[in-house]
């Protein structure tokens, strides 16, 4: 009698498991597709098609029909994904366009969507923080390739005069 008892709450145990891992998949293929919504429409506001939303893209984009729509599902405001923009574009480093990444939007108005607990916040920090490191090598990275081709069409156009600085004095 034991065993049946054992064999069945370990079934029911079992079970749950399972219904668990699907509620887990469930939940985490809501959030793709999600956020896929929210990347097809900011998709859809940039005008110049750069991968990126400048504030007047943000605007049109704010006032769009499909946006709101999306903000009211989510439980989101104007007010909060503006701050969001607004802290995104913040972290763009000096002299670049102040525009944001689509997917660093799409993570922001994520973490907008979640409820609000010190752990996300604390992970969008993280992210907007990586993000800005991860923009702060680029640049640096840009600025030293471009340093060395300077210095190689510096080269270069010594090479060139040269000849002719011979053959002017020849």
């Amino acid at each position: 009698m034991s065993v049946m008892a054992g064999a069945v709450s370990e079934g029911m145990i079992s079970n749950k498991n399972e219904e668990k891992a699907e509620e887990a998949a469930e939940e985490v293929g809501a959030k793709v597709a999600f956020g896929e919504r929210i990347r097809e429409i900011a998709i859809a506001a940039d005008s110049d098609g750069g991968g990126t939303l400048d504030w007047e893209e943000f605007q049109e984009l704010s006032h769009s029909a499909a946006w709101r729509e999306l903000q009211d599902e989510a439980g989101v405001d104007h007010h909060q994904i503006t701050e969001v923009f607004e802290a995104l574009l913040s972290c763009q480093p000096p002299g670049q366009e102040e525009s944001v990444a689509i997917d660093e939007f799409v993570k922001g108005f994520q973490h907008c969507h979640e409820a609000v607990e010190s752990i996300s916040v604390l992970r969008f920090e993280r992210d907007v923080a990586q993000s800005h490191e991860a923009l702060r090598q680029r640049v640096s990275f840009m600025s030293k390739e471009i340093a060395e081709l300077g210095n190689l069409l510096t080269t270069v156009a010594a090479q060139l005069s040269a000849p002719r600085a011979a053959r002017s004095g020849a």
